[in-house]
């Protein structure tokens, strides 16, 4: 799996970063010597001079045009590159998410089960305690009994 290198990535969107602003700054001078030399090439048709200055700025247009092209494509490619570069991690993190929910679902059972042995041991201990009275009252009655039948059955002296 390839790093991505994130100095290389910085540097290669301040050079484009550059090369845009540069062409920002010349795109509107030669934007109008083209309209204004257009103007006079049509003007005067047959004066090669104006064509000569039209066809100069055409081809500073087209220049800044095939320029402006390079820098999409070298954008696209670092795009490119870019997304190659991550498409690793992005699987990565996709398998970490599914993993996630997975383990969060198995949680949430464990929590209800938790939650279920915790009301099943408090119903058990109601139950014990109940069970515990009955039979601390069945105790003491057979004691009260005894006690009763000895004193009834005893003959006095």
């Amino acid at each position: 799996m390839s790093s991505v290198d994130t100095d290389q990535i910085k540097t290669d969107i301040s050079s484009n970063a550059v090369k845009i602003q540069a062409l920002i700054t010349q795109f509107p001078s030669i934007l109008t010597d083209f309209k204004k030399n257009y103007v006079l090439s049509n003007m005067s048709p047959t004066d090669q001079t104006y064509k000569n200055f039209l066809s100069t700025s055409k081809n500073q247009v087209v220049e800044s045009t095939a320029k402006i092209f390079a820098i999409n494509n070298d954008i696209q490619q670092q795009l490119n590159t870019l997304y190659t570069n991550t498409l690793p991690l992005d699987t990565n993190v996709k398998r970490e998410k599914e993993q996630n929910e997975k383990l969060t679902s198995e949680l949430n059972q464990v929590k209800r089960g938790i939650s279920g042995s915790e009301i099943m041991i408090k119903d058990y201990k109601t139950t014990y305690t109940r069970q515990y009275v009955v039979n601390c009252t069945m105790l003491i009655g057979i004691f009260l009994v005894g006690y009763l039948m000895k004193k009834i059955y005893t003959i006095k002296t």
